[in-house]
């Protein structure tokens, strides 16, 4: 077992609770209400663009620190959520580095759009060009 990724999620289910059969069905309501407000947002935005965390970029190995670590991870990647919970298309698109990071951008689309999103992540691509992916080894 990898005493890091046990400490993340007994970390997230302490945070965050684990739904009883109740809380699940009231959960799967609140789920089915937002991905209504998002398809009636996404009609007049199909294409919706933002960060993929709120801030440039995480701290390498955050999620391994401790309970402050692992709650400081999952803040710093609630954005990435909608797309998995609400069942979104989504795509990351490199926009270059920051203070030596990769950066970069996410989109989202209605279900079953797919090809809007690769058609916006072609456009970004041959504006910004492309970026060599960072060696994990030597930085």
């Amino acid at each position: 077992a990898d005493p890091a990724l046990t400490n993340f999620f007994e970390s997230w289910v302490e945070a965050k609770g684990v739904a009883d059969l109740k809380g699940f069905v009231m959960g799967l309501a609140e789920r089915d209400r937002l991905l209504t407000v998002w398809n009636i947002f996404m009609e007049r935005f199909p294409v919706i663009v933002l960060p993929n965390s709120p801030t440039p970029f995480l701290e390498t190995e955050l999620d391994t620190r401790g309970r402050e670590g692992a709650l400081a991870t999952l803040d710093g990647i609630r954005f990435q959520f909608p797309c998995p919970v609400l069942g979104l298309p989504g795509i990351s698109v490199p926009l270059g580095t920051f203070k030596g990071q990769p950066l970069g951008v996410q989109m989202i689309s209605r279900r079953f759009r797919e090809d809007l999103l690769l058609s916006a992540a072609e456009i970004i691509e041959a504006s910004e060009g492309t970026f060599t992916p960072i060696d994990p080894v030597t930085g």
